[in-house]
């Protein structure tokens, strides 16, 4: 089978266009999760603050715990399955990693 040049020109649009495509779906996905990261850290700081503000004396667990904590809820929330009876895992996530914070201090 010959290849001619209509069907090189042909192949060559198809594999480019498809190139394309999956690199807009991959700097998409990576912006997505990059925008994620941002906004849980924002949550996190502002939490982080209130409680230092409200606690003074008290110690804090690291403001990588809030962040790590925000991310996880992020992910649920994202995820479309987000229901009321993911709250109390949730709760159980904090406290676990609240918990692992203390132990390490």
């Amino acid at each position: 089978m010959e290849l001619t040049t209509e069907i090189a020109v042909l192949l060559g649009a198809l594999i480019g266009g498809g190139i394309s495509i999956l690199t807009a779906w991959l700097q998409r996905k990576t912006q997505i999760s990059r925008d994620m990261a941002r906004i849980a850290y924002e949550m996190a700081v502002k939490e982080y603050e209130t409680i230092i503000a409200h606690s003074a004396g008290k110690t804090v667990v690291p403001l990588e715990a809030f962040v790590t904590y925000y991310m996880e809820y992020l992910k649920m929330v994202k995820s479309n399955r987000f229901r009321l009876e993911d709250i109390p895992k949730l709760r159980k996530f904090r406290e676990k990693l609240n918990l692992i914070y203390q132990n390490n201090n």
